[in-house]
């Protein structure tokens, strides 16, 4: 998810002809009416414009002579007060101050830490549910449940527990009443009525298994999500185990994170 930033051009012709990476500011000073900005780190340096002194890379200057420069020294202000990263695009020239780059426009980025503002997201990763309020795992697995408050600027509590089916672990065997992993396919599962996820199934989507009856497993698939390849083994006649055939899967959907797991990001 791309963090939320608050973006500002500071009003001038020229177009922007440099980014410097998102930093937080180190210093803010005023001389006259430009202000001069010190990034606090150049971890990834630009390529600064042919007029700016060798030790002048981090820094910038605002001219205060526009509404929008006014505008942008105040964001910079409480970026500086909040610790906040900013992300400046250049004009390419030194104008303002000799060996030192003007800024053409300002970007502040909201800072994110373990005190971030957590929400719900249904399984497609856009549809936000609400910002969660709290979540309790319970003893097991199945038992999370969380509380969130409804909308952007809601005032529902909403309570529920996300994770209302089965998953399979990283590895998960399909069974074949053939060798070499050919003939009817088959599964182990603990019933029809279960809802199943796994990541490499059904294109990461909830669903059901709808079965025949039993076959007696010759060779087995194990599709695992760190492998590259997937693996075919044929079972010795002595280890055979039965399993349900398979007639297909059908994809479901569980109350409100649809048809994948609901996501949990800032």
């Amino acid at each position: 998810m791309r963090n939320k930033a608050i973006i500002l051009a500071c009003g001038l012709a020229t177009a922007p002809q440099v980014i410097a990476a998102p930093q937080p500011i180190e210093q803010l000073k005023i001389a006259g009416d430009v202000v001069h900005i010190t990034l606090a780190q150049t971890t990834n340096p630009r390529t600064p414009a042919a007029c700016v002194s060798p030790d002048n890379a981090s820094k910038w200057t605002l001219s205060l002579n526009t509404a929008s420069g006014k505008a942008s020294y105040a964001l910079l202000v409480n970026a500086f007060e909040k610790e906040k990263q900013v992300e400046i695009e250049g004009t390419g020239d030194c104008t303002d101050h000799p060996g030192v780059e003007r800024a053409y426009a300002v970007s502040v980025q909201q800072k994110h830490g373990d005190e971030s503002v957590l929400y719900v997201y249904k399984g497609d990763g856009v549809t936000k549910l609400g910002r969660i309020l709290k979540w309790e795992p319970g003893s097991r697995w199945e038992h999370l449940q969380i509380t969130y408050l409804s909308g952007e600027l809601g005032h529902s509590v909403k309570t529920f527990n996300p994770r209302t089916y089965y998953d399979l672990t990283e590895t998960y065997s399909i069974y074949f009443s053939e060798e070499n992993c050919t003939g009817v396919a088959g599964y182990k599962t603990p019933g029809d009525e279960y809802t199943y996820y796994h990541s490499e199934y059904n294109n990461g989507q909830f669903f059901k298994f709808q079965h025949t009856s039993q076959i007696t497993a010759k060779s087995r698939l194990d599709i695992s999500t760190e492998k590259d390849s997937n693996s075919c083994w044929n079972i010795p006649w002595q280890d055979r185990p039965k399993v349900r055939g398979l007639t297909n899967t059908r994809t479901v959907s569980i109350e409100k994170c649809g048809t994948s797991p609901c996501i949990i990001k800032p």
